[in-house]
């Protein structure tokens, strides 16, 4: 039990965090919306994903791991099905410059594309706070 609060409780921070760092990334905050979006995201994660790793072992291979993005955003768009209040839309990058590095403006402009950058920023997030918390 203690291991389910604690799964929901990181996918509702990751959530948050990624509504507030992709601007395409639209989710009702009220904390009931977060809650049930997270609880969504629990349960497709231990149910659905599974099985489409087991599907998609092939892809992965070729692609050396990088066809599990592909997966994670079919979850995220599954996950956009059950949550009426998570909408995902095309959405820009701004230009970002960083110690004489700089990132030219992206627009990201096709909505697979956009299911494709928010599953990994997502998992990124998500990724992060584990990390933090153990």
């Amino acid at each position: 039990m203690k291991g389910i609060v604690r799964v929901v409780g990181i996918n509702m921070l990751a959530l948050l965090l990624t509504s507030i760092l992709i601007p395409g990334f639209h989710i009702t905050t009220s904390l009931l919306n977060l809650f049930t979006a997270a609880l969504f995201l629990s349960i497709i994660t231990f149910v659905v994903k599974p099985i489409l790793q087991i599907l998609s072992i092939p892809f992965t291979l070729m692609t050396f791991g990088l066809f599990s993005v592909v997966t994670n955003a079919i979850v995220i768009w599954i996950l956009q099905r059950f949550v009426p209040t998570l909408i995902i839309t095309t959405f820009t990058i701004a230009k970002i410059s960083f110690l004489g590095i700089s990132i030219p403006k992206i627009e990201i402009s096709s909505i697979i594309l956009a299911y494709i950058v928010i599953a990994a920023v997502l998992s990124c997030v998500t990724a992060a706070i584990k990390w933090l918390i153990e």
